[in-house]
């Protein structure tokens, strides 16, 4: 994937560890810059849909299992 839009997905993840008070979510933020270079375009949309189930009361580890698997981390 491009620079910039993982960029963009770790910045959305940083907002919502500080907007939920995760850990977990920081940690996935620093794996996914780790792996920048290795994470494709097309598994981008669908990790933000995962994502945006934390706005609906997800499961936080769920989800970032989820992501990481959908991210292929």
């Amino acid at each position: 994937a491009l620079s910039k839009t993982i960029a963009a997905l770790v910045e959305y993840i940083r907002h919502m560890a500080t907007l939920i008070e995760s850990d977990e979510l920081e940690d996935l933020a620093d794996d996914i810059e780790a792996h920048d270079g290795l994470i494709r375009d097309e598994w981008i949309k669908p990790a933000y849909e995962k994502l945006y189930e934390l706005n609906h009361g997800g499961n936080i580890t769920d989800i970032i299992n989820q992501v990481r698997s959908i991210l292929h981390l």
